[in-house]
């Protein structure tokens, strides 16, 4: 258990959704450091400051499925052009805002009132504690 209250005030998405296209389409959340894979290590950090937890993942979600965390595919979403309108669905070439765009929407209806959303990658075991006390 934390030692201080978790934050009901902001809510954490980890973003999960990436190609993995320097490393030959891997999985890069799942990928081992120090024997346990790389999202394990942002899960232990937000569930230790955030009240309110969702993942963002858009391809290969039942592998996440052993985290026991709300699973966001990206939603799909109309880009205004120029002259024509865009539609990119589920894709994972929307990037990062796609994934955070989906849970912002999800989290607006499950949770009107919060008002923050942190987001942090799966990809870093290590963050700095300062930017989140």
């Amino acid at each position: 258990m934390p030692s201080t209250p978790l934050n009901t005030e902001v809510a954490a998405v980890i973003l999960a959704g990436g190609q993995g296209s320097r490393m030959g389409n891997a999985d890069k959340p799942l990928e081992q450091f120090r024997n346990k894979p790389l999202i394990d290590y942002a899960v232990t950090f937000c569930r230790l400051r955030f009240e309110i937890l969702c993942l963002s993942v858009n391809r290969n979600p039942e592998k996440y499925h052993y985290i026991k965390l709300p699973i966001i595919p990206d939603l799909e979403v109309s880009l205004q052009g120029n002259d024509s309108l865009t539609t990119i669905a589920n894709s994972s070439s929307g990037g990062p805002l796609y994934g955070i765009y989906s849970a912002m929407s999800w989290l607006k209806a499950k949770h009107p009132t919060l008002q923050f959303l942190a987001t942090l990658p799966a990809d870093v075991p290590i963050f700095p504690q300062a930017c989140f006390d």
